[in-house]
């Protein structure tokens, strides 16, 4: 069976706690900054951790 490849971009994107959960930066904070509250976009500067769903989908593209 061949070797499995994992997806670049998520790896990239998401990192590993030390308690094994996920861990991501929120989106949102690219453009269109103007008509954003200042509240706001500080926190779309914090981080935040996966789902159970979207971490089950995160492990098979990162092969874990």
């Amino acid at each position: 069976m061949p070797k499995l490849k994992t997806k670049s971009r998520a790896k990239k994107s998401i990192s590993l706690t030390g308690t094994g959960k996920m861990k991501r930066y929120k989106c949102g904070l690219n453009h269109f900054l103007h008509k954003k509250r200042n509240s706001r976009k500080r926190n779309l500067r914090k981080t935040s951790c996966l789902g159970t769903a979207e971490r089950h989908r995160f492990k098979k593209l990162l092969n874990i």
